[in-house]
């Protein structure tokens, strides 16, 4: 009696596990078919899960983040700010004073900084307030350089014109003209339209250099009054900032 009960009680638990299978095979297919998975830290047993922030375009490559209007998925690890950084109060003619949060916008003034560890600082400080940070240098120069290893954010090939550099405004512009021409200036942000990378990072190189997140105090990315702009607005090139006298930031941020 004992071995038929249990031989009973046996085939009631498989049955109902085959019945529990069966029932979620649609709910996988529907997961499925929308693009949805689950990441590693969900937790698919209570209803507060930790949802997967990527979006699987369907196409080759990265999924992307789901990243703030303000912002770019960079190979779906990290959001970026679509422009460099400004003052909320800033204008297409004035970079402003207001000392709140970062703002990342078209068609204004960049902040700027002192090249010190009081504008290191204020970066910092300006990036949080947005609910952001300063990007890392292994973000910066996936952003600027992608990973096939852009030497810029357009291409490989030095173009004295296309990013706000010393020799951006040359009548018959190349290499080192801005030295001997002059007229070279701080420009607002997205003025540069060819100055982007492939996923939409505007002036990535040149108009102000950017402060890097860390304890050495670096900057990458060139500004508008680099003597030899080949060089330094390249996608590698990363400097002291005590050195510079144009210096800005952008934000990132992993949701």
């Amino acid at each position: 009696m004992r071995k038929e009960t249990k031989g009973g009680g046996e085939t009631g638990y498989h049955r109902g596990l085959l019945l529990l299978v069966l029932a979620s095979i649609p709910v996988l297919l529907a997961s499925l078919a929308s693009g949805c998975w689950y990441n590693s830290h969900t937790d698919i047993a209570g209803p507060d899960v930790t949802t997967d922030t990527r979006v699987d375009t369907g196409a080759d490559g990265p999924p992307l983040l789901l990243c703030p209007e303000d912002m770019v998925s960079v190979q779906g690890v990290v959001c970026m700010d679509r422009y460099e950084a400004s003052r909320p109060d800033a204008s297409a003619t004035s970079e402003g004073e207001d000392t709140g949060p970062a703002s990342s916008v078209f068609g204004v003034m960049p902040w700027r900084t002192s090249s010190g560890a009081d504008g290191y600082a204020l970066a910092q400080e300006a990036c949080r307030e947005a609910g952001k940070r300063l990007c890392s240098a292994h973000e910066w120069l996936l952003a600027c350089a992608g990973p096939e290893g852009r030497r810029y954010c357009y291409g490989d090939v030095y173009e004295p014109t296309t990013c706000n550099g010393i020799d951006a405004y040359c009548p018959d512009p190349y290499p080192f003209c801005g030295m001997e021409l002059g007229g070279f200036h701080l420009d607002s942000t997205g003025s540069f339209s060819g100055c982007v990378s492939p996923e939409g990072i505007h002036d990535i190189n040149g108009n102000l250099w950017e402060w890097i997140e860390g304890a050495a105090h670096e900057v990458k990315g060139g500004a508008y009054n680099c003597g030899d702009s080949a060089t330094l607005h390249s996608c590698t090139y990363t400097s002291p900032a005590i050195y510079r006298s144009a210096v800005g930031f952008r934000c990132c941020l992993v949701p």
